[in-house]
């Protein structure tokens, strides 16, 4: 019998780091003398291993034959990125990457804004390597609202249109999918952004990861040493020499990370066990970015934004003191020029549509908002917001309280800072920004009641102790908050200089073409002065008072939830991010006794049959929500 065949031979100490993927084609034909039929067989496998050209006298046991080969190289490096790239893509948090839609809001420098900054976070990226002593990872730090965020997302944008930017993850701890408050995909997604480089392809990293993936699919699950090691180095390493060919595409140059000390915990028991904090993360982190930076291979430089948290700001000081450059946003910087060109460039678009005339607000206006500024860009946008006057959906007139029009609100925050001012100085460095969200929350008809709704959302949206569940929609926590039709308006009417409802992420049970809203926060710094007994004084509201209150009023408003059209998706449910010990639970017996009625006069067993029967097969396990709501079916009744 001859035998023709066209494959690769399997060798299987060997690596190979040109075609990871060849087909073995086998086709031989025999005949069988008695039926005089001629038999063809086929046979197609998937081989990882050295490409041979030709090979004479292969021994295939009682077969003989000739072996040769036919190889297109450029379509086994295309196979084998888009293979790579499909399995990181199941493991990445697409919205931390700088242009996915989730930030498509994003805050970005204005044209001719944090220009100094930005010259030299851009010198250090091109020319850093001439220095005397030169440093591969630059830390951008700050206090809150100094427009680090902006900085960083403008450079990578520019950075990206000339295909520099090497990577890039925006991590958020208030807004967005919950992956970008975790470390758990930082390495697969910087790695899935690495490796779409053609200069990466040209060099045959892809083939090397996608080994390391394959022989260990649980990569994603181990530490992030592992990770950079498998996804990342292993692959630079290997294909080191390929990097000496002049002809070579050039590496991009720089991955920015920006708000580390925004990564939390994830919901993980075996943290809990061992009492690990979320700055044993940042830490982690910071190692992992400074074994990189150490290596040889690591063409890339790399760029961290954070504030300056304790366990951050010493692991600069001490451990990567010798690799970092540290870029503090201070006065040095002029933000007041900034600030002011960002004022009359805002005031000048309101003269527009307003068609107010083009001297207002003067320049004395413009002063006093600067002063008040204080360096935080983020006064300053909250301030533009409020006297835009955009409202929260559809507010009631009456809410503003003689703040109808743009001047009329200047005016009124002119005032507050006639008020800080008269006090004296403060020794709280946000005293200016805390008058402002304090004035601001001063302008709702029933501000307690407002300040509960800010904290429930933000308990609903956002908690560490859940890990992976998607971000609550709009419609259910304003379900399970609205006593009445029209609350929502009139518990938020005016806050929209602080808050939002925006879509942008993927909606969890519909097509990607299906909008999905969430409330969103504009900045971190509100949430911090909300949570704060000395920064918001009188309008302090503990986790306890805000736990009972969402409880209560899922109770209160239990018979909304089966109305016809009310619920759109069931399983969502379980999306709302309260934990497991304060869900649908009360802080003492007195407010127990409080929500008693409530609970009594509520047919529980109405909702968990209505519930249970929407989301039929969806749920491979019974919702904390819904497990807790049919325990309450079978024991409240007990109580009639």
């Amino acid at each position: 019998m001859e035998f023709n065949r066209t494959f690769y031979p399997s060798i299987s100490q060997g690596r190979n780091y040109g075609n990871p993927e060849e087909t073995l084609v086998g086709r031989s034909e025999s005949t069988d003398r008695s039926s005089h039929r001629t038999y063809s067989v086929n046979s197609h496998n998937s081989y990882y291993g050295p490409v041979v050209n030709q090979a004479e006298n292969v021994n295939f046991g009682a077969i003989y034959g000739t072996l040769s080969q036919q190889s297109d190289h450029s379509n086994g490096l295309e196979h084998s990125a888009s293979r790579v790239l499909n399995h990181l893509a199941n493991h990445i948090s697409p919205g931390a990457i700088n242009d996915s839609e989730e930030r498509c809001d994003a805050p970005k420098c204005m044209p001719e804004t944090r220009v100094a900054v930005q010259d030299e976070i851009l010198s250090w990226i091109t020319d850093g390597h001439r220095d005397a002593s030169p440093k591969k990872i630059l830390w951008v730090t700050g206090p809150a609202g100094t427009g680090k965020t902006a900085i960083l997302g403008t450079i990578a944008d520019r950075y990206k249109e000339k295909g520099l930017l090497a990577a890039s993850f925006f991590f958020s701890s208030f807004f967005g999918s919950r992956d970008r408050r975790s470390k758990k995909c930082l390495i697969s997604t910087l790695a899935y952004q690495l490796l779409q480089h053609s200069s990466m392809q040209a060099a045959g990293v892809h083939a090397v990861t996608l080994q390391s993936i394959e022989r260990d699919p649980a990569i994603f699950q181990k530490r992030l040493q592992t990770q950079l090691d498998g996804l990342i180095l292993d692959g630079l390493r290997s294909t080191e020499h390929a990097r000496k060919d002049d002809v070579s595409p050039p590496y991009p140059m720089a991955i920015i990370i920006d708000g580390l000390d925004e990564c939390d915990l994830v919901d993980d028991t075996e943290y809990k066990r061992t009492s690990r904090s979320k700055e044993d993360d940042h830490r982690e982190i910071l190692s992992i970015l400074l074994h990189a930076a150490n290596d040889p291979v690591f063409p890339f430089k790399i760029i961290v934004a954070s504030r300056p948290e304790r366990a951050i700001r010493e692991f600069f000081d001490t451990t990567a003191k010798a690799q970092t450059r540290v870029l503090f946003l201070d006065d040095n910087y002029n933000p007041d020029a900034d600030i002011r060109l960002f004022y009359e460039s805002r005031f000048l678009d309101i003269c527009r549509r307003f068609n107010l005339p083009a001297s207002w607000p003067g320049k004395a206006a413009i002063d006093v908002l600067v002063e008040n500024a204080s360096g935080q860009f983020v006064y300053a946008a909250t301030t533009m917001r409020f006297v835009e006057g955009t409202t929260f959906a559809a507010a009631e007139p009456q809410s503003w309280q003689g703040l109808d029009t743009p001047d009329q609100r200047l005016k009124r925050i002119l005032q507050w800072s006639n008020v800080t001012r008269s006090n004296g100085p403060s020794l709280n460095p946000f005293g200016a920004l805390d008058a402002l969200y304090t004035a601001i929350i001063e302008t709702c008809p029933n501000r307690m009641l407002s300040v509960r709704w800010i904290r429930a959302i933000n308990v609903l949206i956002v908690s560490p102790e859940r890990k992976g569940t998607q971000v609550a929609p709009h419609w259910l926590i304003r379900l399970v908050l609205e006593l009445s039709p029209g609350e929502e308006h009139h518990a938020l009417g005016t806050l929209a200089s602080l808050l939002t409802v925006k879509s942008g992420l993927k909606h969890p049970c519909k097509p990607a073409s299906v909008p999905y809203y969430t409330y969103s926060f504009y900045h971190k710094s509100f949430l911090d002065f909300i949570e704060d007994s000395d920064r918001c004084g009188t309008l302090y509201i503990s986790e306890e008072e805000v736990n009972d209150f969402i409880s209560r009023r899922f109770f209160q408003t239990m018979a909304n939830h089966t109305e016809k059209g009310k619920v759109e998706e069931p399983i969502l449910y379980h999306s709302l991010a309260m934990s497991q010990g304060t869900l649908l639970s009360f802080s003492s017996k007195e407010a127990f006794k409080i929500a008693e009625p409530d609970m009594l006069s509520c047919d529980v067993q109405k909702w968990a049959s209505f519930t249970t029967t929407r989301i039929g097969q969806k749920l491979t396990r019974v919702t904390p929500i819904c497990e807790r709501m049919l325990l309450l079916s079978v024991y409240l009744p007990r109580f009639l």
